[in-house]
């Protein structure tokens, strides 16, 4: 059509313009860069034409029909029917046979102390398959651990170190771990830092409730529940607290220690099947804590002293 808009191309920024018939052999300004555009006589429309619909397509031949005379086909005999298959309505869609038996997936409980401290034996034996009865593991098998000026203890094999955020504060737990099986641990370890207890409250027993509330809690919502909770504490030590926990769907037991000394959250922890707070491996565990001179706050700079 004659009066139908046409496309020029603006040479300062590419842009497509629409231009009005009228101005064919004109000179224009683009509304983008302000820059002129010449309309050739002969550009192109803006709107190509339509496409032509494609021809109809021609009526199917029918088939000619069978000629009078024709033989009739011999009959075929019918083959016995076979035995009844189930075969399913869509054999694409069939399900396929399941890869894995029926059971919970076995995870090492180092996953759980990866990602916190706090859930990581709970974790690790709540989705374990529950072995043996476990007895006791002999002395020969138990290694001393020592964090320089921190602490001393025993672990049954061979420690590993694991770093984890201490929930609710800036501070890092740094624990050494031992796995005698697949399905139980034992650890201890201590907050890289200092908690400022004066800027607390200055109450430690308050604060070592705090720390044994949160671990219980990690257990108790996914369906574990606590069996005991008993105070403790030494002119050593300090106070502290003493943690059963059985774990759901009978998956054994988690027994901890927390302590607060001089300001630093102490962390003792035996999980596994068969466990208890006086079986003789949690015992021994415990026992086998000491904490060493290193653990006292450094003291305040001069001039801070009151």
């Amino acid at each position: 059509m004659p009066d139908s808009p046409v496309l020029v191309v603006c040479p300062g920024c590419a842009t497509d313009l629409r231009v009005p018939a009228a101005s064919l052999g004109k000179t224009i300004h683009c509304p983008v860069c302000r820059r002129p555009v010449a309309v050739p006589r002969d550009a192109p429309p803006a709107d190509p034409p339509a496409p032509e619909p494609p021809p109809a397509p021609l009526p199917a031949e029918s088939p000619p029909a069978p000629a009078a005379d024709d033989a009739p086909a011999p009959p075929v005999a019918e083959a016995p029917p076979a035995d009844p298959v189930a075969v399913p309505a869509d054999p694409v869609a069939a399900p396929a046979p399941p890869a894995v038996a029926a059971g919970r997936r076995r995870i090492p409980l180092s996953t759980g102390i990866a990602v916190t401290v706090m859930a990581a034996c709970a974790l690790g034996v709540f989705l374990a398959q529950r072995p043996a009865v476990r007895g006791e593991i002999p002395e020969a098998a138990w290694k001393a651990v020592e964090m320089p000026g921190l602490l001393r203890a025993k672990l049954p094999g061979e420690p590993r170190t694991a770093k984890s955020p201490l929930p609710g504060t800036k501070l890092t737990m740094v624990m050494s771990i031992a796995a005698p099986d697949k399905e139980s641990e034992y650890a201890v370890g201590v907050s890289e830092g200092v908690l400022p207890v004066a800027e607390l409250g200055g109450k430690v027993d308050p604060l070592v409730d705090q720390f044994a509330q949160m671990i219980a809690e990690d257990v108790t919502e996914a369906g574990g529940k606590e069996e005991k909770r008993a105070k403790l504490g030494t002119a050593r030590t300090g106070p502290g607290r003493e943690v059963v926990l059985r774990l759901p769907e009978k998956r054994g037991k988690m027994v901890y220690r927390v302590y607060l000394i001089r300001g630093r959250v102490y962390l003792l922890m035996a999980v596994g099947p068969d466990l208890d707070a006086d079986h003789p491996n949690v015992t021994r565990l415990f026992r086998s804590f000491e904490p060493l001179d290193g653990a006292v706050a450094p003291p305040p700079p001069p001039g801070d002293e009151p």
